[in-house]
């Protein structure tokens, strides 16, 4: 499966989804599963997931961001045995978060998007480091 030769050239794993009424998106959670399968070599794709620096961002129109979808997905990825590095994000009213451009319209809210990126590559070093 292709996407699983591409998760696997890979050392991180940022996944970033909206809040559908409290869980992630169907969409996604197929993809992770089909990801966990055996891949041609006859290996499990558990085995993509194993020790794979892994952060999680989600959204929602909600006031809440997405929490509840957050920390679902991450029990997801633990249970699949990714790494998941402490730092999170959730965007709340997330419909008014953005502005024509497509950007951010908040620079302190973008600062703690990049700052969850920046932990996630520092995290993913240190792993190959050791």
């Amino acid at each position: 499966m292709q996407l699983q030769k591409l998760f696997s050239e890979h050392d991180a794993l940022l996944v970033a989804s909206p809040d559908y009424n409290g869980g992630y998106t169907a969409m996604l959670k197929n993809a992770i599963d089909w990801m966990s399968r055996p891949i041609p070599e006859k290996v499990s794709g558990l085995a993509l997931f194993a020790n794979k620096a892994t952060a999680v961002i989600s959204a929602s129109p909600g006031p809440m961001g997405g929490i509840r979808s957050m920390l679902a997905m991450r029990g997801v990825l633990e249970k699949l045995g990714a790494v998941l590095i402490p730092q999170t994000f959730t965007l709340g009213l997330a419909h008014q978060a953005f502005i024509e451009d497509g950007q951010l319209g908040n620079s302190v809210v973008e600062g703690e998007v990049k700052a969850v990126g920046a932990a996630l590559v520092r995290f993913c070093g240190a792993l190959r480091a050791a």
